[in-house]
C-alpha cells in the first residue's frame, strides 16, 4: 500500500514538473516575444527620431537658405545705394566745379573795382 503512495506521489510529482516545464517553456516564448518587440519598438523609435531629425535639419537648411538670399538681396541693395551715393556725389562736385569756375569768370570779366 505504501508503494502504492509513493508511486501516485511520484505520478502527481512527474506531472506538476512537466507542468511547470511547458509553463517555463511558455514564459521564456513570452520573455523573447516580449524582447523582439522591445527591439522591434526601438528601432521604431531610433527611426521616428531619425524622420524627425530629418525633417528639423531640412527647416534649418531652408531658413538658412532664405537667410543667405535676404542677406545676398541686401548686400546687392546696399552696392546699388553706395553706387547712387557716389554718383551723387560726383555730380554735385561737378556742379560745384562748374559754380567755383563760372564765379571765377565773372571776377575776371568784372571791372576792378575804384580804389
Amino acid at each position: 500500500l505504501r508503494c502504492a503512495e509513493l508511486e501516485a506521489a511520484s505520478s502527481q510529482t512527474r506531472a506538476t514538473i512537466s507542468e511547470l516545464q511547458e509553463k517555463l517553456k511558455a514564459a521564456e516564448a513570452a520573455v523573447v516575444a516580449a524582447e523582439q518587440a522591445a527591439a522591434a519598438n526601438s528601432q521604431r523609435l531610433v527611426d521616428l527620431a531619425s524622420s524627425e531629425h530629418a525633417e528639423q535639419l531640412q527647416k534649418i537648411r531652408q531658413e538658412l537658405s532664405e537667410a543667405k538670399g535676404a542677406a545676398e538681396r541686401e548686400q546687392q541693395r546696399r552696392k546699388e545705394v553706395e553706387a547712387q551715393l557716389g554718383d551723387r556725389a560726383k555730380s554735385q562736385s561737378a556742379q560745384l566745379d562748374t559754380m567755383r569756375s563760372d564765379r571765377e569768370k565773372e571776377r575776371e570779366a568784372a571791372p576792378p573795382e575804384p580804389a
